[in-house]
């Protein structure tokens, strides 16, 4: 591994820092997951839904995951903006409820993802 010193930026004088080591927050560095989002928790029927419409690193995305399975329902599908992933998550759970018993999914009450 090359060795250098580093002029102003060493915790020390004179101080040999290798090229692997920046000293610098590792906080600084790391870009959110999340941005942006929405997400819907229901249960119908014993069936607990969770709906996400989110905007992160690969764009805005909608997805319905199932709790009881822990199973995605629905994986990350690429969408416009926040408010169509709410259409399109709701669009794939309710047809997730028709296939498993005929159920209809009530009206939901969205909440905001936590972003960083």
């Amino acid at each position: 591994m090359s060795r250098f010193k580093i002029t102003g930026e060493s915790r020390r004088d004179g101080e040999t820092v290798s090229l692997n080591e920046r000293p610098q927050l590792a906080s600084d560095l790391v870009l959110p997951m999340l941005t942006e989002g929405v997400w819907a928790e229901v249960e119908v029927a014993g069936e607990l839904l969770r709906l996400f419409s989110e905007q992160n690193a690969q764009g805005i995305q909608a997805s319905v995951y199932s709790v009881n399975t822990r199973t995605w329902i629905a994986p990350s599908e690429p969408v416009d903006d926040i408010e169509q992933g709410k259409d399109r998550a709701e669009e794939l759970a309710k047809a997730y409820l028709k296939t498993v018993g005929s159920l209809s999914l009530p009206p939901l009450k969205w909440k905001e993802s936590r972003a960083r």
